[in-house]
């Protein structure tokens, strides 16, 4: 160590320049002089008590204060799914404000006693140098980050990778395949859960592009909703009516003692999530916002949108997910985000797409025609095309559609390149 430093290294003094002062610490030391009894706090802490506010994502709109307790840091969720053990590592490149990254990451290890390793934040390019450094039997993942890692050119750290198991959620099918196929993985854990919620999903018999599976419809319920209006149908005593395999509708989940539900900080944003009377007089359900496709009769789910995400044009409704994945499977699109905006003097909403493409790759207007109008039916074809280098997320790597809807297709203030 530079003797011109100012800290402590192993019980002597030394003088750092300003520009790079820091202090040192002996470990050793230190952990012989501390306690090893329990803080006093230790015995005045419930599972009960509020530990923390965890911001919602606020893809379509101002994030919200979601209330937690100490019982989600305690669930052993994580560690039961990936069955770990003390030699695994498991690898998050999520921000740890995240409850998957805290709750089924770190909780997950601590419980285990395995190795947690994280970034500060996701790098596609610094990924498999981190699994191959960390040794990283596991890895959490959500939303797109496997397609940008598909995306990724060829790297030398794949060959001979530690990577197993990687569990989630937001995994398309054929990313999923994909993902599995070129590189080895063992085992893909889907998961349906939200921060805010009541309860999830999860499909351990990993069916490709499966959230899970309703194992007790008494929790969770898939109900017949008007994606224009986002009413529920209801049936002559006025209650709702439960989606039959093969329909799509919104997933509401039962609130109960067990679900641990304690809404929002402001509790005027909790009582809009809670729909009441559901199926029942005075039973309560949490509104997730997400529409979902119940496959089968052994309760099988997929994800198809957010309420506020799908659109009405031509007659029809438009989900921006199923256009998304399509519109992906070009090779010179790295990413898209579809979203629909209103025309003066037309009902519904048009779909617009906000592209960002694959690096020194140019957008072929003839090759992108042939393509759309050969993968999508006519009303789900994007009436306005924009081109951009980089697209908006949230801190948890999410899609955010609610800027680019405002923004709409403006000439006069947008600078991108727009097509029609």
């Amino acid at each position: 160590m530079n003797k011109t430093a100012m800290g402590v290294w192993k019980g002597k003094a030394y003088t750092l320049p300003k520009q790079n002062y820091h202090i040192f610490v002996d470990f050793e030391q230190e952990l012989e002089q501390t306690s090893r009894e329990n803080p006093s706090t230790t015995f005045n802490s419930y599972l009960s008590d509020v530990c923390m506010y965890i911001f919602t994502s606020g893809t379509t709109g101002l994030p919200k204060a979601a209330t937690q307790s100490n019982v989600p840091l305690l669930n052993p969720f994580g560690g039961l799914t990936l069955e770990l053990i003390q030699n695994d590592v498991v690898y998050c490149p999520l921000p740890l404000y995240h409850s998957h990254a805290r709750i089924n990451g770190w909780g997950s290890c601590v419980q285990s006693g395995c190795t947690f390793a994280f970034r500060k934040r996701f790098s596609a390019s610094n990924f498999w140098k981190d699994v191959k450094k960390f040794r990283a039997t596991c890895f959490l993942y959500i939303g797109e980050i496997p397609r940008y890692l598909l995306n990724r050119s060829e790297s030398e750290y794949v060959e001979n990778n530690t990577l197993k198991k990687i569990f989630g959620l937001g995994l398309q099918k054929d990313i999923w395949v994909e993902f599995k196929s070129r590189f080895n993985i063992e085992h893909i854990l889907e998961f349906y859960g939200a921060t805010d919620g009541a309860g999830g999903l999860l499909n351990m018999e990993e069916r490709p592009g499966m959230i899970g599976r309703i194992n007790s419809p008494d929790t969770i319920a898939i109900v017949k909703t008007n994606q224009d209006t986002g009413e529920y149908y209801k049936d002559e005593k006025g209650f709702l009516i439960s989606c039959k395999p093969g329909e799509t509708g919104m997933m509401l989940v039962k609130i109960s003692k067990s679900s641990n539900f304690l809404g929002y900080k402001d509790k005027n944003e909790t009582k809009k999530k809670i729909l009441r009377n559901v199926f029942q007089e005075n039973d309560n359900y949490f509104i997730t916002g997400d529409l979902v496709k119940l496959h089968d009769n052994n309760g099988w789910v997929s994800f198809a949108d957010r309420i506020g995400d799908t659109f009405r044009w031509k007659g029809e409704n438009v989900a921006t997910l199923e256009v998304e994945n399509i519109l992906n499977s070009l090779p010179d699109i790295e990413i898209c985000n579809v979203y629909g905006v209103e025309i003066p003097k037309h009902e519904g909403r048009a779909g617009m797409v906000a592209i960002k493409l694959k690096e020194f790759t140019k957008f072929n207007t003839e090759k992108f025609t042939n393509f759309i109008v050969e993968k999508l039916p006519k009303y789900s074809i994007p009436i306005f095309i924009r081109i951009k280098n980089e697209l908006e997320y949230t801190g948890t790597h999410k899609l955010r559609k609610i800027n680019l809807r405002k923004q709409g297709y403006d000439i006069n203030n947008i600078k991108d390149r727009i097509y029609l």
